[in-house]
């Protein structure tokens, strides 16, 4: 049985950036086809968006989510393998949508691949709804669906 250590959410730090990467490079190389290039964006994007960390006794996941106009867009989440089942990664989007939230956001939109069923198990779980499809979103060749949900 594992440790009931509370999980805390909070910003990225500098000193996250290697987790970043590693994670994923991890989580994301499938989709991409090419982990260090996946990696990458990642980084790039935690530069303009607003990156959160989920941790206890070690890192467990990120959430980037940026917000614009009264719209935000979550453009990765992804959750330490070893740590997936947990709970971990709705909390990360249920922290994403507080942010949107208070930042003035209306909906958050984002994208998931098709075939990741439980990553689109939680988005649907958490209220989203599926508004589109979009043929080889990914680099690999994988479909993406779009979901939004719309935040009280």
């Amino acid at each position: 049985m594992r440790s009931a250590t509370p999980i805390t959410i909070r910003r990225s730090v500098p000193a996250d950036v290697a987790f970043l990467r590693e994670l994923a490079h991890e989580a994301f190389s499938e989709y991409d086809g090419d982990g260090e290039r996946a990696a990458a964006r990642v980084i790039a994007m935690a530069a303009h968006t607003h990156a959160l960390v989920a941790e206890s006794s070690s890192r467990l996941g990120f959430v980037l989510v940026s917000v614009e106009r009264g719209a935000a867009h979550i453009s990765a989440i992804a959750v330490v393998r070893s740590e997936r089942g947990r709970g971990i990664g709705a909390r990360l989007l249920a922290a994403a949508e507080t942010l949107a939230r208070d930042r003035g956001a209306r909906f958050v939109d984002l994208e998931t691949g098709e075939a990741n069923l439980a990553a689109l198990d939680m988005f649907l779980s958490a209220g989203y709804r599926i508004e589109g499809r979009i043929a080889r979103y990914y680099r690999t060749g994988y479909d993406a669906l779009t979901l939004r949900h719309k935040l009280d």
